[in-house]
């Protein structure tokens, strides 16, 4: 059998003939490869920066970039960079979705559940959904990090206070009073 010439193919089909082709669904409209440059500043190329807020929370300070899932990709998942400034706590909330948390500038913590997570740069975070959260900037530096999530998440429930305080109590090793079920 004659070996047919290849611009290119994967390592482990060099010896085998010229037939390979990946098994890519093609999407039409604006799903394309796209390289977004990082700038020291903390910000990518053709990524806007926005203020992030949501509805009935006051999230002053909390910076977003939307880098992957807000432009055409046809992707099942979105990656976001978020920036805390010093004293900043995002909202509490609790989502049936999954999510990662990648810190990649300043140190923060993060309350998942009933424990407290110290994040320094590079720290990897997954939260199981139905596990309640909030991410904190207790530090005097600017406090990002990326956070990966599927498409298709789903809209999060506040955390009422009476439940916040008695998660920060149990992360806290104190024997917190009866808040109910927090997993809702």
């Amino acid at each position: 059998m004659a070996k047919n010439s290849c611009d290119w193919e994967p390592e482990n089909l060099k010896d085998s003939p010229c037939n390979w082709q990946p098994h890519v669904e093609r999407f039409t409209g604006d799903n394309r490869s796209t390289l977004y440059k990082f700038s020291r500043t903390f910000s990518w190329q053709g990524v806007q920066r926005e203020m992030f807020t949501k509805e009935g929370t006051d999230l002053a300070d909390v910076v977003r970039h939307v880098i992957i899932g807000n432009k055409g990709e046809h992707c099942r998942f979105s990656l976001r960079y978020f920036e805390l400034a010093p004293g900043v706590t995002t909202s509490s909330e609790n989502h049936l979705h999954e999510h990662t948390i990648i810190c990649i500038r300043g140190r923060g913590k993060a309350l998942v559940g009933q424990e407290t997570h110290a994040l320094a740069p590079l720290d990897t975070l997954f939260i199981s959904g139905g596990d309640p959260h909030q991410l904190c900037n207790e530090g005097s530096e600017t406090f990002g990090f990326f956070c990966i999530v599927n498409t298709d998440e789903d809209h999060a429930v506040p955390i009422l206070d009476d439940e916040l305080q008695w998660l920060q109590e149990a992360a806290q090793g104190a024997a917190p009073g009866n808040a109910g079920d927090y997993n809702r």
